[in-house]
């Protein structure tokens, strides 16, 4: 599956959810793909960002419950990385992005 077509099945699945009758809760929406490309020391990874058609090689910086450990990320993964700075590992946990570095 494609970088695009993951950030639209992710943008399709993100909708409203209505709780009760006055409750809705509007999860993060997805603002770019991330490829992660390799380890560039701890708890940083090369990756590369799509937003749009373009994209930027960067790294990041990660933060979580045992995000970097035991194979969580890993070379070759992709996933959306949300409006709140967050995405997904392969086993569900959910990760915090602390700084994307240029």
């Amino acid at each position: 599956m494609g970088i695009v077509a993951l950030l639209a099945l992710n943008v399709s699945l993100a909708a409203q959810t209505p709780i009760g009758p006055s409750v809705t809760i509007t999860p993060p929406q997805p603002m770019a793909a991330i490829e992660f490309v390799q380890e560039a020391g701890v708890e940083r990874w090369q990756v590369k960002l799509t937003r749009g058609g373009s994209i930027e090689d960067a790294y990041l910086r990660i933060s979580g419950s045992s995000c970097t450990h035991m194979g969580e990320i890993y070379q070759g993964m992709l996933t959306p990385l949300y409006d709140d700075m967050t995405f997904k590992t392969k086993n569900g946990r959910t990760c915090t992005v602390q700084a994307i570095e240029r």
